[in-house]
């Protein structure tokens, strides 16, 4: 189960990788936007797995 500090933790991560994205030169947007999945599957693992308790 994850705790509100967990899904808080995964929220700021997604963040940070849209905004690396958004400042992000020709050559990094295949290598974030593999980061940006990974960082919204993670948050919404979490939301699902707070939202279950």
């Amino acid at each position: 189960m994850s705790t509100i500090e967990e899904v808080r933790a995964a929220e700021t991560r997604v963040r940070k990788v849209l905004d690396a994205l958004k400042k992000a030169g020709a050559q990094d947007p295949n290598h974030l936007a593999d980061e940006l999945l990974k960082a919204t599957d993670e948050y919404a693992r979490a939301v699902r797995e707070l939202s279950s308790k």
